[in-house]
């Protein structure tokens, strides 16, 4: 008979080889929720096939504990995939706490041994209660043992940790499966087991030394024993294996998208591994590994961590163009000057890149003339630029000259002005490559007195006769000029021309008109209307009485004394005697001796009287 001989450790695994039978210790723990399984390699078994008779599986020994054993499933598989179900199902039982299990399973066709009071099939179902210590033999809860028969010997045998607790750990203290003929058989356990990584940041610039990626592997239950278990990340592109490392260092790799992922094996195999894993997709080495039959001990990580490397920049040339007093913002320096400078930046990838920057600053700087106020001695004043320093070609500057309402007043480089004010001036740079501009403003004052004559108007205002004008708010010694606008007549000045007499003979909207003229002053010509009222016109009566060429008549109808003016008619000249305010003598001089009163006729009188 075979026995396989159990050696219980702390913490670690122990290969047990005891007539050529295959087992190992723990213990290991499975976390809620979690599902694990531990391999054992079977080599050398010169009866390699199951279906032979005189092969199979005589006997599997289990070691474990479970808080609640309805919550626990233990399958062995074999290198072909056949599974026994050695320990379940999942049902709802009483805790099991502190209760341990150090039990074996035998073929169907032996006779089980159970413990006292539970059922040779084995089942969770059953009142295994706390505190228990169970030793007994079962048949398999589902299945037997002689189900494996068929497939090779030789390869990964497994024994598969299902827990589906939520919050109690599944212990495998250890286990050990009988061969019914162990001739040539060796095995060893794989406890390959690749982690989970975790990686700070996945993007990173060439040379970048963080590129020696602190990748951290947290393990769920058992961690490899380092004194067995090597471990590598492997560097892959599209999908395809291009290096094995055994420190993920990544300074010397080319720009370009990678992905790392992690492997766990067996120390004894890593030249195997290597050779044959480079080249090979990480889908088909994953395929490979969880097979049945895998060719060498090892496992993956559980996750894989993107990677890229971002490409070094070259130096960047910028030409740049501005205008004086404007400036290029680069990293956070600004330049305004002329001249080529090499700037360290960081790219959109936040890389170290290099721009050199070729800047050429248009000047456009004018310093303005001094500006003279507007006075008895100057009524005009020049505005303009007493220097311009430019690197513009003179064809490219162009002058606007604005008063204060941006209305264009002129585009000389000079302006000549006579009125106060705010004047500015636009000076514009176009090339072919940028346009610049800038305003100067001239403040012009006038010193000069404003001054606005007043008129008022005395006298009669009919036609012909005199009515005086005068400037009620006179400056002392001022120059005044008088005219007459729309009429015909005569002006005569008065009082050192500060009044005028007028007699306005003919006219419709006649204004009398005065302005100063005195460098000194600021002045308009002021006009006011005036309304003449036209004198009544007489004509003589027909039966006007002639004594030889004397005439003697009366003009009726006048109320008062007045003057009159007579206005001859055609081919006659006429003499005038006044006799009383309204009685005249007329001595009519003719040239020859028409008809006289047929010539008295066509002389009219104009009254002076309004």
């Amino acid at each position: 008979m075979l026995i396989v001989v159990l050696i219980t450790t702390v913490f670690s695994f122990t290969l047990v080889y005891s007539e050529a039978q295959c087992a190992f210790v723990g213990p290991v723990t499975v976390p809620p929720g979690q599902t694990q399984s531990f391999s054992l390699e079977v080599v050398g078994a010169i009866n390699n096939d199951l279906s032979n008779p005189d092969q199979g599986i005589c006997g599997v020994f289990l070691e474990f504990s479970h808080n609640l054993i309805g919550e626990l499933e233990i399958n062995l598989i074999s290198p072909s995939g056949t599974v026994v179900n050695m320990v379940g199902s999942v049902v709802p039982t009483n805790p099991t706490n502190l209760t341990r299990w150090n039990v074996s399973f035998v073929p169907c066709g032996d006779i089980a041994s159970p413990d006292n009071g539970f059922s040779p099939i084995w089942s969770n179902n059953q009142p295994w209660g706390i505190l228990g210590n169970f030793v007994g033999s079962y048949y398999p809860n589902n299945g037997c043992l002689e189900d494996f028969n068929i497939g090779p010997v030789n390869g990964f045998w497994q024994i598969e940790i299902v827990n589906s607790s939520l919050f109690n750990v599944a212990t495998l203290r250890s286990f050990a499966i009988l061969f019914c003929d162990p001739d040539g058989l060796d095995c060893s356990i794989c406890l390959a087991k690749g982690g989970e990584m975790t990686l700070a940041d996945s993007t990173y610039c060439l040379n970048d030394a963080d590129l020696v990626l602190d990748i951290d592997l947290n393990y769920v239950g058992f961690t490899p024993d380092p004194n067995d278990y090597g471990y590598l990340y492997l560097v892959s592109q599209n999908g395809i294996i291009e290096d094995t490392l055994s420190v993920p260092d990544l300074r010397n790799y080319v720009a370009g998208q990678y992905e790392i992922c992690g492997i766990s094996y067996l120390l004894a195999e890593e030249t195997v591994i290597v050779d044959q894993i480079i080249g090979e997709t990480i889908d088909f080495l994953e395929d490979t590994l969880t097979s049945l039959s895998p060719p060498f001990c090892a496992a993956l990580s559980s996750n894989c961590i993107p990677v890229t490397i971002f490409p070094a920049n070259d130096t960047t040339r910028i030409v740049q163009h501005i205008c004086a007093g404007d400036s290029v913002l680069i990293n956070g320096v600004s330049f305004l000057e002329t001249g080529i400078y090499s700037v360290d930046v960081l790219d959109g990838n936040g890389c170290d890149s290099v721009i050199t920057l070729d800047l050429l600053k248009y000047e456009l700087e004018g310093i303005p003339a001094s500006v003279s106020d507007l006075s008895c001695f100057n009524s005009t004043v020049q505005l303009g630029l007493l220097q311009l320093v430019t690197n513009f070609l003179p064809g490219e500057i162009s002058y606007s000259w604005l008063d204060e309402s941006s209305a264009q007043l002129s585009q000389s480089e000079i302006l000549l002005v006579d009125s106060a004010g705010i004047y500015h001036l636009i000076i514009q740079g176009e090339s072919t490559l940028i346009i610049c501009a800038d305003t100067f403003s001239f403040q012009v004052n006038d010193t000069r007195i404003l001054h606005t004559p007043q008129i008022a108007v005395s006298g009669s205002l009919c036609i012909g006769n005199i009515f005086e004008a005068s400037i009620t708010n006179p400056v002392t010694g001022g120059n005044y000029v008088w005219t007459l606008q729309n009429g015909v007549g005569n002006i005569t000045l008065k009082n050192g021309a500060i009044a005028a007499d007028y007699i306005i003979q003919n006219g419709s909207n006649v204004e009398v008109c005065v302005v100063l003229d005195d460098p000194c002053y600021i002045t308009e010509k002021v006009c006011l209307p005036v309304q003449l009222l036209p004198a009544p016109l007489i004509e003589l009566p027909s039966d006007t009485t002639v004594c030889g060429t004397q005439v003697l008549f009366e003009l009726p109808g006048l109320p008062g004394s007045g003057a009159f003016t007579f206005i001859d008619g055609p081919n006659s000249t006429y003499i005038i005697d006044e006799i009383s305010p309204t009685q005249f003598e007329l001595l009519v001089l003719l040239p020859d001796s028409i008809n006289l009163s047929s010539n008295l006729s066509a002389i009219h009188v104009l009254s002076n009287i309004p």
